[in-house]
């Protein structure tokens, strides 16, 4: 059943959030595409870190990352170039891409502490009783 929800997890990882972010913006959705590209990966690595599996939350980031990077190739216009001024568009995926994989990785351990202190808890519980 983990190996259903591993693939699951990796399939999501697979949009290219990082292109999304921008292609977004410059449609005039203002900054949610960032907020999604951020809020996405972060609870797809809370769910990851339930399953006990961080190489998952990595994979899934590098392959969001790949996508992105092979769609600004093949489909950034003009407008991309001048929107993404100090970077260049490359630049700016792969500055979008850290964030997104610190948003992850925050993710993961942030559930893991909450798992840790559900965990103490409990069981400080059972040694009272």
């Amino acid at each position: 059943m983990n190996k259903v929800f591993y693939i699951i997890i990796l399939l999501l990882f697979c949009v290219p959030y990082a292109y999304l972010s921008v292609y977004l913006e410059l449609a005039g959705w203002g900054l949610w595409g960032y907020f999604m590209a951020v809020a996405v990966p972060y609870i797809l690595s809370s769910q990851a870190s339930k399953l006990d599996n961080k190489h998952i939350v990595f994979a899934g980031n590098i392959l969001s990352f790949a996508i992105s990077y092979y769609c600004v190739i093949n489909y950034a216009t003009e407008k991309w170039t001048y929107f993404c001024t100090p970077f260049g568009p490359m630049g700016t995926i792969k500055v979008i891409s850290l964030f997104i994989l610190l948003f992850s990785f925050a993710g993961w351990h942030i559930q893991k502490e909450i798992m840790d202190r559900k965990s103490k808890k409990k069981t400080a519980e059972q040694r009272s009783k």
